[in-house]
């Protein structure tokens, strides 16, 4: 759908093909998440971390493709876009009908506590992630245009930009998943978090190579916790890993991205830098979320303790 974009009759059709593409993005994922963590053993932060840094890739190196291809060919080069997926979707249907069926047992890992205590660090954690991925679609977004509108800079730089962005992320995730599994799946999420702070502050304050690299270390630790919170919400919902997935990759991260407008409105009346620096208020809120999520795990491994200790007192 996405390489039909070009052929959009009006603002109308291309929103139509986009909503399009995002249903199959959504039908996808939650699905994939839950195969990868069936897959991965004990280190389940790692596979999630692999899994997800292919569709990063994808979406750091699709500006580079699109802008070359449209660049080259006007509207009707977004058709090259399309090429790649075709290619894949052929490589599933030929592969994955010949793989044994995966189980669908539950995951023997899933805390004991009841599914209502565990509600409190479930909701905790989504907003979490919403006000994450507000931040990850507000800069996605608006920083190709702070760079041309803002800058100065040409139509080929912005993407390029926007591509270090992306591929930061990327490969942040690809580090966060491995690290949680050594030290911690919220250690990992508070820090990385803490730490895009200052990065996109400096990134904001600053130009040239000090201000690219910033913003790479923006995209870094922004994005490194995306793996790390899929694996979370799995653990807090083992009876519905699949939901949980897609509570993390798909509803919020949705909802995130519908702050993107407000951010556009405070563009058109304070300017882009005025609607960048306000995107800072959305790590600094998860950052204190996360503290209270920490308190909340807490009281949930008491919970599960007790739930455990008194289930096998009825056992003996």
């Amino acid at each position: 759908m996405v390489g039909l974009t070009g052929f959009a009759t009006g603002y109308g059709g291309l929103l139509l093909l986009i909503a399009l593409a995002g249903v199959g993005v959504a039908a996808f994922h939650p699905l994939g998440y839950r195969l990868a963590s069936q897959h991965s053993g004990a280190r389940r932060g790692t596979a999630t971390s692999v899994f997800s840094v292919g569709g990063l890739l994808g979406g750091a190196i699709g500006p580079l493709l699109a802008t070359a291809l449209v660049l080259r060919f006007d509207e009707p080069g977004t058709l090259g876009i399309a090429v790649p997926g075709l290619v894949v979707a052929g490589l599933i249907w030929w592969r994955v009908p010949r793989q044994q069926p995966v189980s669908l047992r539950r995951f023997g890992g899933g805390l004991a506590a009841p599914l209502r205590a565990r509600l409190a660090p479930m909701s905790l954690l989504t907003l979490v992630v919403i006000l994450r991925s507000a931040a990850t679609v507000s800069l996605n977004t608006f920083i190709p245009l702070y760079y041309i509108d803002v800058v100065g800079e040409s139509e080929t730089t912005a993407s390029r930009m926007l591509s270090l962005l992306l591929v930061s992320g990327a490969i942040g995730t690809l580090l966060g998943g491995p690290l949680s599994d050594r030290v911690g799946h919220l250690r990992v999420l508070a820090t990385t978090l803490a730490l895009m702070i200052p990065a996109l502050l400096i990134f904001l304050n600053s130009q040239g190579i000090v201000a690219a690299t910033a913003l790479s270390l923006a995209g870094f630790f922004l994005v490194s916790s995306f793996a790390v919170t899929v694996v979370m919400a799995q653990d807090l919902w083992p009876e519905n890993v699949s939901l949980a997935s897609g509570m993390m990759v798909g509803f919020a991260f949705g909802v995130g991205g519908l702050v993107v407008p407000l951010i556009g409105l405070i563009a058109e009346h304070w300017g882009l830098l005025t609607a960048l620096q306000m995107i800072v208020v959305f790590p600094v809120s998860a950052v204190a979320l996360t503290i209270l999520l920490a308190a909340a795990m807490r009281r949930l491994d008491r919970v599960g303790a007790s739930a455990a200790t008194g289930h096998g007192r009825r056992l003996t």
